[in-house]
Formats: C-alpha cells, sequence, structure tokens
C-alpha cells in the first residue's frame, strides 16, 4: 500500500501545483479572495471524505485480515483466545 500512497502524494501535488492558479485564471482582480477561499474549501472538503472513504475501506480489509492472522493463532493456542486477540491488536497498535 505504500507505493499507492507515494505515488498519490506525487500525483497531487502535480495537479494541485496546476489546479490552483487555473481556478483563480477568469476571476477579477477584487474576487480572487472569494476565489480562494472557495478553492481551498472545496480542497479540504474533498480531503475529508476522500480520507472518510480511505479509512473505511481500510478498516474493512484490516478486519478481514485480522480474521485470517488470528484463526490459525488460535487453533494453534486453544486456552485463551481472546488472549491472543488483544496481543495482536496491540503488537498492531
Amino acid at each position: 500500500m505504500f507505493p499507492y500512497l507515494i505515488t498519490m502524494a506525487v500525483g497531487m501535488g502535480m495537479v494541485l501545483a496546476g489546479l490552483t492558479p487555473a481556478s483563480l485564471y477568469r476571476l477579477a482582480p477584487q474576487d480572487t479572495g472569494v476565489g480562494s477561499g472557495l478553492f481551498n474549501a472545496a480542497q479540504q472538503l474533498g480531503g475529508s471524505v476522500g480520507l472518510a472513504v480511505l479509512s473505511s475501506v481500510s478498516l474493512h480489509f484490516a478486519g478481514q485480515r485480522t480474521e485470517q492472522v488470528i484463526g490459525p493463532i488460535t487453533t494453534a493456542l486453544p486456552g485463551d483466545p481472546e488472549a491472543v486477540g488483544r496481543a495482536l491488536l496491540q503488537a498492531l497498535a
């Protein structure tokens, strides 16, 4: 997942560097403050929604992966399966 995040960061830097002046290009000089504020608000809103979606997807797959990892461990240590899960969650935190 790390290479995808690097690609996304580089791509966002390249896109936003050109998108910022393009969003203010046709505005009158007295309206550039409002245009800049709207652009920044839209950017923040998009980042918030994107982070919420990414967090939901990540949490979904992390839950599936945790079950895949805990399953073989609990069969190997049948004494206290909940303790194994707690130890795994502490190790991942």
